[in-house]
């Protein structure tokens, strides 16, 4: 039976510093199983909302609300315990470890980590860590770097590849909401497509809800089903992207001129299979 998705709200939030309004009366829903879309200008608020919805920032007024649970006061690692994680614009790997072991941090409740365990229960220690390996594996073969040994310095990785490496590290992590700030920022177009086609995949094979803030538009517009367009801390528009490229007041600010709407929507992009190079 395929479960009713969740949603993760905004109500009405607001926040200020001192006189700057970064967001003004924002509300959002945004489910689980699709890709959700945020885009505006610098400045616009898309960080501001982000940080609000995991965690890392509280509203000056408003609300968040989970699952139909009010968690505006509960901090990021709250969120995360019940489901919500975040990325941040820089790439978040571990360099002197492994691709394996990068991937092995995200595993929550490892039985290892306890002393007692380690010394009364090594059985059950082994076989959790042949478990989580062998998932690990078919994490790394999803997200497309498998040709990579398991072995190799995520360091030695390159910069796509660690991108995509940090992905696949909160995909261990049982979370229903995954927030991607700029996770296709300095990627070269083919890992562009392979990254959006992964998130896509991600969100509705696994029922994950994915809030992807880039400033690629190739990246948004192609894979999100659902966009929201912010300008000046307020929603702009949101919807589907091919409606969204072609509202009027997107048009004006952002994207386009209003008599010139075919070229908003970058070219389609190629999905990439297989193992990524770049």
């Amino acid at each position: 039976m395929t479960r009713s998705p969740l949603f993760l709200q905004a109500r009405n939030i607001t926040r200020t510093f001192g006189d700057l309004v970064a967001l003004d009366d924002v509300s959002v829903d945004i489910p689980t199983g699709k890709v959700t879309g945020l885009i505006g200008p610098n400045g616009a608020g898309k960080s501001t909302l982000l940080s609000i919805l995991s965690g890392f920032e509280r509203p000056s007024s408003g609300q968040v609300i989970y699952d139909g649970e009010d968690i505006t006061r509960h901090p990021g690692y709250r969120r995360v315990e019940i489901g919500i994680t975040r990325t941040f614009q820089d790439v978040e790997i571990f360099p002197t470890l492994t691709v394996l072991e990068n991937v092995l941090l995200g595993f929550q409740d490892q039985l290892g980590e306890k002393l007692w365990r380690l010394i009364l229960t090594p059985g059950e220690v082994r076989r959790q860590r042949q478990q989580f390996i062998a998932q690990a594996l078919e994490i790394l073969k999803t997200i497309g770097i498998i040709d990579q040994r398991p072995d190799e310095l995520a360091g030695n990785l390159s910069y796509g590849q660690q991108k995509l490496l940090a992905l696949a590290r909160m995909l261990p992590t049982d979370a229903d909401f995954f927030m991607l700030d700029e996770p296709g920022s300095g990627l070269p177009r083919p890992i562009v497509a392979h990254m959006g086609a992964l998130l896509r995949r991600i969100a509705t094979e696994h029922g994950k809800g994915i809030v992807l803030v880039d400033h690629n538009m190739e990246l948004v517009l192609e894979y999100a089903e659902h966009v929201i367009v912010m300008h000046h801390g307020t929603v702009l528009a949101q919807g589907a992207p091919e409606y969204v490229r072609r509202h009027p007041d997107v048009l004006r600010v952002y994207l386009s001129r209003p008599d010139d709407d075919h070229n908003i929507l970058p070219p389609p992009a190629t999905t990439a299979e297989g193992a990524i190079h770049a």
